[in-house]
């Protein structure tokens, strides 16, 4: 978070809390503070006392082992008995107790410690409850858990930082007089005594059986607000409840009250008044658009004498123009257009319009005359084929000669009147058409 500028340093803390079961929607495990230590989650008369540490070839945080304790059960889950009772220190040389390095891994969720240890420990153990130790689950009421013992690890202390008397909590001088500076981590049965819910049974999870080094894990690390301040190389042991829901329900969100001290003594202080904000000059206004002339038109062509020729022309054959009216038009563009032009008053064109309309009617009546003419020329050549009438569809096909006697006769006798008037009918005709009843000499009939 340092090198990508989240935080101003490298330092957070871990609290974890014990809880007896876990629970599907969630379970209270504790706090996590990131740039620095969170005092207010510390116990009382429990400050923030520091071991050293040294990077190991994995990235992880070694420390110095310098002594493992086993105190008689019934005293508490803090490193200060609460009642006096007896604390026994493994026989072993630091050499022994560090081999292959311990490490602080809140990763590891169980403790492990190298076989080296195991028969000491488990002859301690045995001498404190009467039973060996193992892994077996076994049945324990609260009672029964609380009167295991408590595994105290002693490790190397900050002895510039950890300056306090020897009642303070944490601190390793009534213990080991020749090394006050040490700080003390208590490790009760609560914490290594890890509860199955289905099976109702207790099973330890405290490990004397590695190969190689030792890890001091999760489960050794509760209880306690543990600060690792990576740039001072070190790291900080408070014995906490790590209740966090608990301190935010009563004291809100604010985690570092140094700010507030800060703050108090800056209202003290006398305020430093800021010089006045001079707001920037306005933006100079933009130019004003510089306005481009149109272009000249284009100069126009001289009209040739042939366009000057044409123009009057085509001016005259334009339909509708002006005033005139479709028929003064179709007048103008005929072939009387010159008389028109030499008659200016209306009874002239009046007059010349009446001569013009009597020709045509005069041109309408000799067209019907010749129409008739050649309808009656057409009657008088069905009349001269008389002889030629004869049944073939039963029907009269003339009105003078017959095929049956009309109704009412009984003969076909001939009505020398009725032939006598059309004959004259036939003269009429004939006069009318300028033919004659029998055939001139020369005519073919």
């Amino acid at each position: 978070a340092k090198s990508h500028g989240i935080m101003d340093k490298s330092n957070f803390s871990l609290c974890f809390s014990r809880q007896p079961t876990a629970d599907r929607e969630g379970t209270e495990a504790g706090a996590l503070t990131l740039g620095g230590v969170d005092p207010r989650l510390a116990n009382a008369n429990s400050p923030m006392v520091y071991s050293t540490f040294s990077k190991s070839g994995g990235g992880f945080f070694s420390v110095h082992l310098r002594k493992i304790y086993l105190r008689e059960g019934g005293g508490g889950d803090s490193a200060q008995s609460t009642g006096g009772q007896k604390v026994v220190a493994l026989a072993y040389d630091e050499s022994t107790l560090n081999s292959g390095n311990v490490i602080v891994d809140s990763g590891t969720t169980d403790s492990y410690f190298s076989r080296r240890i195991s028969g000491e420990f488990k002859k301690v153990w045995k001498s404190m409850t009467g039973k060996d130790f193992n892994h077996n689950a076994v049945a324990l009421n609260e009672q029964q858990l609380n009167q295991l013992p408590t595994i105290i690890f002693q490790i190397a202390g900050d002895d510039i930082n950890n300056k306090y008397d020897a009642n303070t909590i944490g601190m390793a001088k009534q213990l080991d007089p020749a090394n006050p500076t040490d700080i003390l981590l208590a490790m009760p049965p609560s914490h290594y005594m890890e509860f199955d819910d289905k099976s109702k049974k207790y099973v330890a999870r405290f490990y004397v059986d590695e190969g190689g080094g030792s890890v001091i894990g999760a489960n050794a690390m509760m209880g306690h607000d543990v600060n690792f301040d990576i740039d001072n190389k070190r790291i900080g042991w408070a014995e906490s409840t790590c209740d966090y829901t608990n301190l935010v329900n009563t004291n809100g969100y604010h985690f570092d009250p140094a700010e507030d001290v800060a703050a108090e003594v800056k209202k003290a202080e006398k305020p430093v008044p800021e010089p006045p904000v001079v707001p920037p000059p306005p933006p100079p206004p933009p130019p004003p658009p510089v306005s481009t002339p149109p272009p000249p038109p284009p100069a126009a062509e001289p009209k040739t004498e042939t366009e000057a020729q044409q123009k009057p022309a085509m001016e005259q054959k334009k339909p509708f123009a002006d005033d005139k009216t479709p028929k003064d038009a179709l007048i103008k563009d005929s072939a009387v257009s010159s008389a028109l032009d030499s008659c200016s008053s209306m009874t002239c064109r009046g007059g010349f319009v009446a001569g013009v309309l009597g020709f045509l009617l005069v041109a309408l009546i000799g067209w019907r005359r010749m129409s008739a003419r050649s309808r009656i020329e057409y009657q008088a050549a069905e009349l001269e084929f008389p002889n030629l009438a004869h049944d073939d569809d039963g029907e009269d096909d003339f009105v003078r000669y017959r095929d049956h006697p009309k109704d009412g006769e009984e003969s076909y006798d001939y009505d020398d009147d009725d032939a006598e008037e059309e004959d004259d009918e036939d003269d009429v005709a004939d006069e009318g058409v300028g033919y004659e009843d029998e055939p001139t000499t020369g005519n073919v009939v």
